[in-house]
């Protein structure tokens, strides 16, 4: 072979190889530039999942799955001043300086529960007076007997003082009855008592006694007194026992302000034979004279 043909060969050969070279860094090249692309969509598919993500948790985190939250609410620019008083609205303030009304509805707000306060029951009114007032009709019980230890019911040793219409001090009304009660001066009458009871009337053949009192409907009798010292305050049975008829009774000192006693009347008793009375001795009162008041007898269920 000639020098000129092997130059030939060899030149040839060496354009191969270099088209051989070129084509591989084509190929090279394109195979990158599909790496690149596809790590591309792969960051952007990856971006696109992570915003996603944070989409449906900051959702989440705001409570609109859930259906027993509110929704959060966004605090408005400063705009018009509303005047509102329960379901209407006063725009103030609005934008064209004209106030408008506006409905809308209450803001739900914790109303405290009200207070309950018990309500005061009122008393039973009486059933039957022993005494009300003077000359008050009533007044079921007129007739007053004098008791003691000199006293008849004929009249009292003078040691009883009574107005049943004193109008100096009264607890209802304008009059109640004053009592004054003045044990002998002597020692050798330490063992003086005087007293009084109230009872019914003697009926006539015109009367029927259970129309005026029926002892059955009450079972109390309530008073109010004041005054100075000791008295005995009692009612009294129809029903004997022992020779003495039954008797229930409080002893009191009494002061300068009226105060409200009672007197419980036992289930058993069907009449009252004093409905009300009083008494007190030498002993109670130290030898002493004392004045009391009482208004505002009377007999309740």
């Amino acid at each position: 072979m000639s020098k000129a043909k092997k130059n030939q060969n060899y030149n040839k050969s060496g354009i191969n190889n270099e088209k051989t070279i070129n084509v591989n860094a084509s190929e090279t090249n394109t195979t990158e530039k599909r790496t690149q692309i596809e790590i591309g969509i792969i960051i952007a598919i990856a971006s696109l999942i992570v915003t996603s993500i944070g989409v449906i948790v900051s959702i989440y985190a705001s409570g609109l799955f859930d259906n027993h939250k509110p929704p959060v609410v966004t605090a408005a620019p400063p705009g018009p001043v509303l005047y509102c008083n329960h379901h209407t609205c006063l725009n103030i303030m609005n934008s064209s300086g004209v106030a408008t009304t506006e409905t809308s509805s209450p803001a739900v707000t914790d109303v405290p529960a009200p207070e309950t306060t018990a309500t005061a029951v009122p008393p039973s009114p009486p059933e039957f007076y022993v005494y009300k007032d003077l000359s008050a009709p009533e007044n079921l019980f007129q007739k007053t007997t004098n008791i003691g230890s000199e006293n008849s019911i004929f009249g009292n040793d003078g040691s009883i003082s009574i107005d049943v219409g004193y109008e100096g001090t009264f607890y209802s009304n304008s009059t109640c009855i004053k009592i004054t009660y003045t044990p002998p001066a002597e020692r050798t009458k330490r063992q003086h008592w005087s007293g009084m009871y109230w009872s019914p009337e003697e009926p006539t053949e015109d009367d029927n006694a259970e129309d005026t009192f029926d002892i059955s409907k009450v079972s109390k009798l309530k008073f109010y007194a004041k005054g100075n010292g000791k008295v005995e305050f009692f009612i009294e049975s129809d029903k004997i026992e022992n020779g003495k008829r039954e008797k229930e009774k409080i002893i009191v000192e009494l002061t300068d302000e009226w105060t409200e006693y009672t007197l419980e009347i036992p289930d058993d008793w069907e009449t009252i034979y004093a409905a009300f009375g009083w008494s007190s001795s030498y002993i109670k009162t130290d030898g002493k004279s004392i004045t009391f008041f009482v208004d505002k007898i009377a007999f309740y269920e």
